[in-house]
């Protein structure tokens, strides 16, 4: 068993470095850098993933800080809950764009032979981009449950006032059924005098004329209702489809794996082919050396006996 004598070796490196000049901070310096090595720069692809990652945390902070707002019946304005949504849309947009870019960024470092990146710090730089799709994904499906149960509430407040529309309708024909069924010689101005007739047929026309207009602004509401639900059936099935992009990540990541893992055992296939083809050539040398040998012996002890 040998001594250790790695306590001696510091001392003498010591001493060695005080008669060199060195103070006892640069000693301290030096050994705190020895024990513990200063950390090695971030690379600009991991400062761009810790803020995309960054701004998915902060994301996920608003959506669920604004739940009451956007999910509570009256707890805002129509005005503000499209302001919410258009927040989280330019959220979403803008993380899935620097996903994208990080994603184009691992593919070129992949594809380029001069980057001396290694296949597994390729496949770091992919996980990375699948870990922040998996993120984003997981942000968005909880916006869209709020966005369904919106989505409800604007069908119910819809199917309301339509309901509403229809008794007012209803009222107003009844009315109009019992006005009609009045004699006109009944009517009189207010001196006294019976109406005439121009004035009951004016005033009838102006009446059908108030009921033309409000029916047709009635249609008009309900088209513009209907249209803005279809706005917003739009934008919810958009964002469905975009966690249906995200949601590929997975499978993605499944395929890169299974190459990665092909492209391994490719490269070990072909050293072991190799090898085989060494040992086979080999084998073949020693056989046809053994065989000569062989004959060269008979033809000896053959000529020797003779």
């Amino acid at each position: 068993m040998g001594l250790d004598i790695t306590d001696e070796f510091r001392k003498i490196v010591k001493a060695k470095a005080v008669l060199e000049g060195f103070s006892q901070e640069q000693l301290n310096k030096i050994t705190a850098a020895t024990i513990l090595p200063k950390p090695r720069d971030i690379s600009p692809f991991l400062k761009a993933a810790f803020e995309v990652d960054q701004s998915i945390e902060e994301g996920g902070d608003f959506i669920r800080s604004n739940r009451q707002k956007y999910t509570v019946v009256g707890a805002s304005t129509d005005a503000e809950r499209d302001g919410i949504e258009n927040e989280v849309a330019l959220f979403v947009k803008a993380c899935s764009t620097r996903i994208g870019q990080l994603q184009k960024t691992a593919e070129s470092v992949q594809n380029s032979k001069a980057s001396g990146v290694s296949q597994q710090g390729v496949a770091h730089l992919h996980g990375i981009t699948l870990i922040l799709s998996e993120k984003l994904k997981t942000v968005t499906s909880i916006f869209d449950t709020y966005r369904s149960v919106r989505a409800r509430q604007m069908a119910n407040v819809q199917r309301r006032r339509q309901a509403q529309q229809a008794k007012e309708k209803q009222r107003r024909d009844q009315k109009q059924q019992l006005s009609g069924e009045g004699n006109p010689d009944d009517m009189e101005s207010s001196s006294g005098f019976p109406a005439e007739n121009g004035q009951v047929q004016e005033m009838a026309f102006m009446e059908q004329e108030n009921k033309a207009l409000f029916d047709e602004l009635s249609g008009l509401s309900q088209a513009v209702h209907g249209t803005e639900k279809m706005m917003q059936e739009i934008a919810t099935l958009n964002q469905m489809f975009s966690a249906q992009v995200l949601s590929q990540a997975e499978q993605i990541e499944h395929v890169y794996a299974c190459a990665v893992e092909s492209s391994m055992n490719m490269e070990h296939g072909n050293k072991q082919l190799t090898k085989a083809i060494k040992m086979n050539t080999s084998t073949r040398k020693n056989v046809v050396a053994i065989l000569l040998g062989a004959t060269f012996l008979m033809l000896f002890f053959d000529w020797f006996n003779s």
